[in-house]
C-alpha cells in the first residue's frame, strides 16, 4: 500500500473486521468469523489511514439485523465495514456503491420489494490525505 498511500482505498475481503457487529449470534465476532490474521490486519490498516472502507460478507448479515448499519460497523473510528446478506433467502439484498471523489454512498436495494432501502443508505466521506 505504500505506492497509494494517498488514494483513498475501499478493501473487498470475506470476512468482515473484528468487532463490527453486535453478537446477535453465537459466530459472529469469533476467530472463524472475522478476518483473519486479525492482529496482523489491524496493525497494516492502522499503519494506512487512506483505508476508509471495508466490504464483506461471511456472516450473511441481513438488513433485519440491528447492526447491520449502524455506528458499531465503523472499526478503529475510521474504517466502516458494510455487511451483506446472502442470496439463498426468501428476500435478496444488495448494495450498489456509488464512487465520487470526495465520497462513497451505499445504498440497500431489496428485491422482493423492488425498492431503494432509504433508511439504510449511507455516505462515507473520501480521507483527506
Amino acid at each position: 500500500m505504500d505506492k497509494n498511500n494517498k488514494a483513498p482505498t475501499f478493501i473487498f475481503f470475506h470476512a468482515p473486521l473484528k468487532g463490527t457487529l453486535l453478537d446477535y449470534n453465537s459466530r459472529v465476532n469469533t476467530l472463524d468469523y472475522i478476518a483473519q490474521p486479525s492482529s496482523k490486519i489491524h496493525d497494516i490498516l492502522i499503519k494506512n489511514p487512506q483505508v476508509f472502507l471495508w466490504v464483506s460478507g461471511h456472516t450473511h448479515t441481513s438488513p433485519k439485523e440491528e447492526s447491520f448499519a449502524s455506528s458499531i460497523n465503523v472499526y478503529e473510528k475510521r474504517i466502516t465495514n458494510i455487511h451483506n446478506a446472502d442470496m439463498n433467502r426468501e428476500t435478496i439484498w444488495t448494495h450498489s456503491l456509488y464512487m465520487y471523489p470526495d465520497k462513497i454512498i451505499v445504498k440497500t436495494f431489496d428485491h422482493k420489494r423492488d425498492a431503494w432501502l432509504p433508511d439504510l443508505k449511507r455516505t462515507m466521506l473520501t480521507p483527506s490525505l
